[in-house]
């Protein structure tokens, strides 16, 4: 045997060996893995951690009330509930008093994980949970106030005590007197669950449909021995807003879904969910999920290539190393409604190490860097948005004109926007801090979540394009893990930070809610944006406005003014909104494309849909 034959044995062998061992290693016909960068902080769905992580797992576990029809951000299919309300069949009702009452009659014979039945009574107290937990800036702000008048427990109690600040101090009668609101604007009468809406609400339906409000069911029974709220009002106080790792199903769950947990491994990231064969819907085709932290691209595309990833999430500028793998599809490019935004903060918290020096010396920055209006117009100015959207994303983005998807309506309005105009940058450092910006320079850190290439790269390409304009200037690029960022932020300590937001509700009322208002998501923390949506007749009033009409059109005008304020007052860098393409093994079917399907830093996942062929 000459040595040529020899070679091409060896060659043979050696790839019958790898196709052996990727054969041994792909995924079983029966299971999904899905390689992703998303972190999962809780999967306790009352705790309000505005997690599309957590929500990717919420949509395999739980189900609320009525749910997005496929394909459609306007119109709903019921899912606990049996039909979706309608003035047309009685269900919702307008009272004389301008009260709107809203019935679920509540399906039956559908059971929980653990064996236990659906009930009425646990629809009343999934809502009652998720409303009394949570603090300001909560995810089901929207149906608190619908019910109350109320956005928040702190502002509702301030009403009954105005020397207060928070709920915490409240006094026993005021927290008596609004559990008696809200358990009277929740009714149960047998298998029908009525909403006593004192402030009616024209996007009612599509928060209580979406896996980030109030509306996913747990069993009450259940929850409360494990050491959950049993929801009484002496002990309300007791659970309030609470840290994410004090609540009790920070690692438990108990849904009525097609996949239960099976493990979770928090210090790995690695989750497991098995098949609930007594689902009402019937058994779903797949068996397992399993869900994989893998932080390094180059081992998602080796998962991917053997198959021992059936989803994996791509970086829109390592497209082309996917497009025509075998066995590989590639999705046609969809909206997502994930904006992506650089944030300023206005004042860091003084013992900040992000800081440097904590002086305007060259070595560090001011605790009030960001509070000069012309060294956050100066940034906003710094990015090459054409370059970023094409070098990085391939041409499948554009730049947002605020806290809103291009698939809301108040988009299609005439809202300003930020040019890459690097001349006028200059001209605004140069007036930040009476000069001394532009003849001292300046150095601080900026943080962006781990693995997440976008966020790095639009840091280092506002950095670079800094550092060409005065050698002076400069900034460090920090990646942070998921629980180590949300602490950072809650306590005001990074002085600009990378973000990025999940589509919320068709009418953009959530997203710029959290992003604007003083008691949003975000803005808490925030000093200079709370005090900005606070003034009289500005973005908190019209933001409320916004809420109470029913009127689209009108809602669509005071959302783009918000956006406006947003604009003039140079709030946020709002940077873009990609168009998304889902990468996934040929074999996988069922899947499509939803942006009301919560994803972990990816297209969102119909579980139930899924099977292989």
């Amino acid at each position: 045997m000459n040595k040529k034959t020899m070679s091409r044995l060896f060659l043979a062998v050696v790839v019958g060996i790898l196709t052996l061992s990727a054969a041994a290693f792909a995924t079983a016909s029966d299971e999904i893995v899905v390689a992703h960068i998303g972190q999962i902080t809780s999967i306790d769905p009352s705790y309000a951690n505005w997690s599309s992580n957590s929500n990717t797992v919420y949509s395999a576990v739980y189900e609320t009330l009525l749910n997005f029809a496929k394909d459609s951000l306007t119109s709903y299919v019921p899912m606990l509930a049996t039909v979706v309300p309608s003035r047309d069949n009685g269900l919702i009702i307008d009272t004389p008093g301008g009260e709107t009452l809203i019935t679920f009659p509540i399906r039956e014979g559908v059971k929980f994980h653990n064996g236990g039945d659906l009930t009425a009574d646990d629809v009343k107290y999934s809502y009652l949970r998720k409303l009394t937990l949570e603090g300001p800036g909560g995810e089901s702000s929207v149906v608190l106030q619908a019910l109350t008048g109320y956005e928040n427990l702190d502002a509702w109690a301030q009403a009954f005590e105005p020397a207060i600040e928070t709920f915490s101090e409240a006094s026993d009668a005021t927290v008596q007197a609004m559990f008696a609101v809200l358990d009277g604007a929740i009714t149960v009468d047998g298998i029908n669950v009525t909403f006593r809406l004192t402030q009616p609400t024209g996007l009612f339906l599509q928060f209580i449909s979406h896996y980030q409000a109030a509306g996913i069911i747990i069993d009450k029974e259940w929850t409360v021995l494990q050491g959950a709220w049993p929801g009484t009002a002496e002990t309300w106080k007791d659970f309030y807003n609470p840290n994410e790792e004090d609540t009790v199903l920070y690692g438990v769950a108990n849904g009525t879904g097609p996949f239960k947990i099976a493990r979770w491994d928090i210090t790995n990231q690695e989750m497991s969910l098995t098949r609930f064969d007594d689902y009402w819907r019937g058994p779903a085709a797949i068996k397992t999920i399993r869900l994989q932290y893998v932080e390094e691209w180059s081992t998602r595309l080796l998962m991917l290539q053997n198959g021992d990833a059936d989803f994996a999430y791509v970086p829109p500028n390592f497209m082309p190393q996917v497009a025509g793998l075998p066995n590989v599809t590639v999705a046609d490019p969809s909206p997502s409604g994930v904006i992506r935004v650089v944030f300023f903060q206005q004042i860091i918290a003084e013992d900040s190490r992000f800081l440097g020096s904590g002086q305007l010396d060259g070595d560090g920055i001011p605790y009030d860097f960001f509070s000069d209006i012309n060294v956050r117009k100066a940034i906003l100015h710094s990015l090459d948005w054409d370059r970023y959207i094409n070098e990085l994303l391939g041409g499948n983005a554009f730049q947002i004109k605020g806290a809103c998807s291009r698939l809301c309506a108040p988009n299609e309005l005439d809202i300003p926007v930020y040019s890459y105009d690097p001349a006028l940058a200059e001209q605004y450092f140069k007036a930040a801090f009476d000069g001394e910006v532009w003849e001292n320079g300046f150095k601080f850190t900026a943080v962006h979540n781990a693995g997440n290439f976008l966020a790095k790269s639009a840091l280092e390409m506002i950095r670079e394009e800094l550092r060409a304009m005065n050698p002076k200037f400069d900034f460090e690029i920090h990646a942070s893990t998921w629980n180590e960022f949300i602490p950072l932020r809650t306590s005001s300590q990074i002085p600009m930070f990378y973000s990025g937001w999940g589509f919320d509700d068709p009418a953009g009322y959530g997203t710029v809610n959290a992003y604007m208002a003083s008691d949003g998501y975000f803005n808490p923390y925030m000093p200079g944006l709370v005090e900005l949506a606070q003034q009289p007749g500005g973005i908190d009033e019209i933001l409320d406005k916004a809420l109470r009409t029913f009127d689209d059109v009108e809602r669509n005008e005071l959302l783009a003014e918000v956006m406006t304020i947003s604009y003039e007052n140079a709030t946020h860098l709002w940077l873009v909104e990609e168009a998304v393409q889902m990468v996934y093994r040929s074999e996988v079917k069922g899947w499509y494309h939803s942006p009301v399907q919560p994803g972990i830093n990816m297209p969102g996942i119909d579980w139930y849909s899924l099977y292989k062929d």
